[in-house]
Parts: C-alpha cells; structure tokens; sequence
C-alpha cells in the first residue's frame, strides 16, 4: 500500500503546484481527498484516496474526470502459513482503482455545500482464495465493473480551501454481485 500512497501524494502535489499556475478566471479546479472506507459486509475499515480535475460548466457547476484507489479489506480469519513458522491473517486483500467522469455542484457562500457524482469503471484485483503464495502475476484477478459514486461535503471559501464530504460508491458486478462501500474524506479543493 506504501506505492499506492506514494502515487496519490504525488498527484495531489502536481495539483497543488498547478493550481498558483492556472488564472483564477480559467475556470480550471481540482480536489484531492483522502479517506476511511466502510465496505460492506465488512468488520475492517480501510482507506482510500481520490483527484479530481474539473472545469466550470456554469456558475457553480463543474464537470471533469476524477481517479481514485481504495484497499478493500479481505477475510479476518487467521491461517497458518506454510512458509511462516506462526498464524497470520492471510494477504487476500483487494485493491481497487477508479476512473471516472465526475460532475460537481457548489453553493456559494464561506462555508459552501457542495455535491459529487461519479460514473466510470472500477477495476478490482485480488490475490486467489487460498493460501498458496503468489508465484506468478497471472494468479491475480483481474476485474471492471462499471460504477457510480454519490456524494455531499461542505469546504471553505478561498483559492485553496479545506474540505470534507461523505460518498457512496457502488460498482455493478455480474449477476447483481454489487458491491457498496462509504467512504469519509477530507482533503483540499483548488480553484
């Protein structure tokens, strides 16, 4: 998880740094937010990250793309590892990126509502059930599924204001294999 957060903080350092660069008159914004996530059927909380580069359509309205990642959790049950000499929980953990359009609406006032909505694909890899330790890339699932995330926050007035927001994403599996997770985030918005 140490590469994943590695590739967030660097995005979110590219958006901070282009931000002074853009005219305030460009219409050009983005957001960076980092958060917990609440999968469903699931004990664990885990974490995530999203960018978003959006252009104004009208006042208060923007519309754009947003990437994100979240390590969803795997089973809580602990195993006996061949190669370890103790128990340990087994690595059967998930990661899942997201590319995604993105549409979102602003209040205007110091302390602005906003809401965000999503639509694009999410892709989910995951090691194979079982213990066997991963000899070759080929044993990892690969999966997209189309999805679409809601979600409502409040952020500060300013050129670079501080943010939070609640979301809902669900991503549409086959055979209604549906999966939920709720997500809190906070994170800074650039105008």
């Amino acid at each position: 998880m140490r590469g994943h957060n590695a590739v967030l903080l660097t995005a979110a350092a590219l958006i901070v740094l282009a931000a002074p660069r853009a005219r305030a008159d460009s219409g050009w914004s983005g957001a960076a937010h980092f958060g917990l996530a609440f999968a469903q059927h699931q004990e664990n909380v885990t974490s995530g990250g999203w960018v978003d580069l959006l252009h104004t359509l009208i006042p208060n309205a923007s519309a754009g793309i947003e990437a994100g990642y979240l390590k969803l959790p795997g089973a809580s049950s602990y195993v006996v590892m061949p190669w370890a000499r103790y128990a340990g929980p087994p690595d059967d953990s998930r990661d899942m990126f997201s590319a995604s359009a993105a549409v979102r609406l602003r209040s205007v006032g110091p302390a602005a509502a906003h809401m965000i909505g999503t639509f694009g694909y999410y892709h989910l890899s995951a090691p194979p059930a079982g213990v066997q330790p991963l000899t070759s890339v080929d044993q990892v699932r690969h999966e997209w599924n189309p999805g679409f995330s809601l979600g409502l926050g409040f952020s500060a007035a300013g050129l670079v204001r501080p943010s939070f927001q609640l979301r809902w994403h669900e991503t549409i599996g086959p055979d209604n294999a549906n999966l939920d997770v709720v997500t809190f985030e906070v994170g800074l918005h650039f105008e």
